[in-house]
């Protein structure tokens, strides 16, 4: 992936890693390569992977996450070198200034000097910083990164001191991103763990069918992976795992005087279903049945959520959202059922609501279900995530704006298992 790939810190491969920037074509290819060659991911910074097999890691910043601080990434690249087999290399220049960007998020002075002293030195270097700067709007950057050694004087404790970095944070657009970095990183270091160190994170998938779920769980498994994880992917449907009760269901049948399904059939069974026995009924009788019904769901999702207690984060397809959503569609309003419901399954630690119109998921998914039923569907997920306060993402995006939306979620929501 000669083209996918890029050495943005250099190509000097001497360092504890290797920083190597992915563009977004080549991510899904590298993924699948480093798996196959042995390589496992690992928690870095936000918007990085660390790959490892135990020897030198490769740190790969995802396109995605690059720093607006930087120099842009399209300018980047076009400037980008390549020398034998090596993946392209950033020019000397747009290194120059993420030198001095890093320095202003607070990392190590005597580290970027280093790497800076040989690239200030080249003959003609000074004119040429110049110029990638100010096509780049970067001019306050260079004036601090073109004298690494005036940089370095100015440092305190091995870092450039704050009230540098918020002197350029009040002319440059650079300056205030980089501050808002530095500020973010040192909040992350000081805060406590947003997920309990003694239990596994819960992150719950609701959607329709056709909203992407199951591709949505696989890259919120590898996001927790990457946070240093152990995950499992849980199904939760409602209804299933109900067979010890058949028998119940059947007396409720008989004293109901129905020979069909308790509940609407259509929203039950799907549109096959249409024209079955199915007469509505709101008495006593159908309201305990539905209780029984919400708490075996509930029972169902502890099931599911059990693996947290030996440390293994749950990824669930399907969710308390989607029990009440079908409770609706099978029983109608049902307010004991929907308590139980929601009073007595696990809290999640994130809900995410996969969020598709009616006319999206018929096209996803044809003939799964009857468009009544569809648009009964989005009619009701749109009440129960404001009720319930999910996390809602438009699942009709492009897929790699989707992924995105649900990696920031659990970056916003869920910290690994040693801490932020």
């Amino acid at each position: 992936m000669p083209d996918g790939l890029l050495l943005w810190r250099g190509d000097h491969l001497d360092g504890s890693d290797v920083d190597m920037l992915a563009l977004p074509r080549a991510e899904e290819p590298l993924r699948v390569g480093l798996r196959a060659a042995g390589l496992r991911p690992g928690p870095g910074d936000p918007g990085h992977t660390v790959w490892s097999d135990g020897g030198r890691p490769l740190d790969v910043l995802h396109a995605s996450a690059w720093p607006r601080h930087y120099p842009s990434l399209d300018g980047l690249v076009a400037r980008a070198t390549r020398e034998g087999d090596l993946p392209r290399v950033a020019s000397p220049e747009d290194r120059l200034l993420i030198y001095a960007a890093d320095a202003l998020t607070g990392r190590a002075i005597d580290k970027l000097v280093m790497r800076a002293r040989p690239l200030v030195a080249r003959p003609g270097a000074a004119q040429a910083l110049r110029e990638v700067a100010g096509e780049e709007g970067l001019e306050l950057l260079a004036s601090l990164i073109e004298d690494p050694e005036e940089m370095a004087r100015r440092a305190r404790r091995g870092r450039l001191p704050y009230t540098a970095t918020v002197r350029l944070a009040l002319r440059s657009d650079a300056g205030r991103s980089a501050l808002r970095t530095r500020l973010q990183a040192r909040v992350r270091r000081l805060a406590p763990s947003r997920s309990s160190p003694s239990r596994a994170p819960l992150v719950a998938l609701s959607g329709m069918d056709g909203a992407g779920k199951s591709t949505a769980a696989a890259v919120i498994t590898e996001c927790l992976e990457q946070q240093g994880w152990t995950v499992t992917t849980q199904w939760a449907r409602v209804g299933h795992g109900m067979g010890w009760i058949e028998p119940v269901a059947k007396a409720v049948k008989r004293l109901l005087g129905r020979r069909g399904y308790t509940g609407d059939p259509v929203a039950a069974r799907g549109p096959t279903a249409a024209g079955q026995q199915h007469e509505a009924d709101d008495g006593p009788i159908t309201r305990a049945w539905v209780a029984i019904v919400a708490g075996s769901n509930a029972r169902n999702l502890w099931r599911a959520s059990a693996p947290r207690r030996s440390g293994t984060a749950v990824v669930s397809d399907r969710w308390v959202a989607d029990a009440l959503v079908d409770l609706r569609l099978r029983y109608g309003s049902q307010p004991l059922a929907e308590a139980i419901t929601r009073l007595a399954s696990p809290r999640p630690d994130l809900a995410i609501l996969l969020e598709v119109d009616a006319a999206t998921a018929a096209r996803r998914k044809p003939e799964d279900q009857a468009p009544e039923v569809l648009a009964g569907m989005e009619r009701h997920y749109a009440d129960v995530a404001t009720r319930l306060e999910l996390v809602i993402i438009d699942a009709t995006a492009p897929p790699a704006a989707v992924a995105q939306h649900l990696r920031e979620a659990i970056d916003q929501a869920i910290t690994g298992p040693g801490g932020p």
